[in-house]
């Protein structure tokens, strides 16, 4: 069977054996019943060239000028950051966007914990609309809210190709004390570089996030 993918875009290039191969895996998941819908794949190259919907604000501006310089002039691998906006003030896009221009165009993986899955889902919807700031040489981005909620992924569905995993706290507390094979492959597939976001982060003091930080 021969498939032709095109574009109407003058500028558009020709899919790659990759970008068809992952569709295809798309769409078999799709036809599976076992599809989750808090996963996606993003083949970058067709990201970039959209034209920007989201335009920062003066104190989001800010906060990504401080975020960003922060990133660069860190030198202990284990120290970390707070972001600070009022109700409203647009943390999620922030974080997401830093992220997309620093931490993941360097290869980093991303672990984002919230405690609620209203949060988690808001957090993977954020994505859709900031990848296309990721650089080169990354041609990908994998996505994946994991929890118990209906509609989540499951821990066992944790793959090393993840490159963002939205999870709940209970989940992955309950999972890496378990010593759970997919969340340790992932963990080890960081080599070193992963960087972690505490959604709500007031609640990082609690014995249950000290826990899993130190533990």
């Amino acid at each position: 069977m021969i498939v032709e993918v095109t574009d109407r875009r003058s500028d558009a290039q020709p899919l790659t054996v990759e970008d068809l191969e992952c569709f295809l895996n798309v769409f078999r998941r799709i036809m599976d019943d076992k599809f989750y819908k808090f996963y996606k794949f993003y083949a970058l190259r067709l990201y970039r060239n959209k034209p920007s919907d989201k335009i920062p604000a003066a104190h989001q501006i800010e906060a990504l000028e401080r975020l960003d310089e922060w990133f660069r002039e860190q030198r202990d691998m284990h120290s970390g950051s707070i972001l600070v906006l009022p109700t409203g003030g647009g943390k999620t896009f922030a974080t997401v966007r830093f992220l997309c221009t620093s931490p993941l165009s360097k290869g980093y993986k991303v672990l984002w914990l919230a405690h609620t899955h209203h949060l988690l889902e808001q957090a993977f919807h954020a994505f859709e609309s900031e990848v296309k700031h990721i650089s080169l040489p990354q041609t990908r981005l994998d996505v994946r809210v994991v929890s118990g909620t209906p509609g989540h992924c499951s821990v066992d569905e944790i793959g090393t190709t993840d490159n963002v995993l939205i999870a709940t706290l209970q989940t992955l507390t309950r999972a890496y004390k378990r010593k759970q094979p997919k969340l340790e492959a992932f963990l080890k597939s960081a080599n070193d570089k992963l960087f972690v976001v505490f959604d709500e982060a007031h609640h990082s003091p609690s014995p249950t996030y000290r826990q899993l930080i130190i533990g």
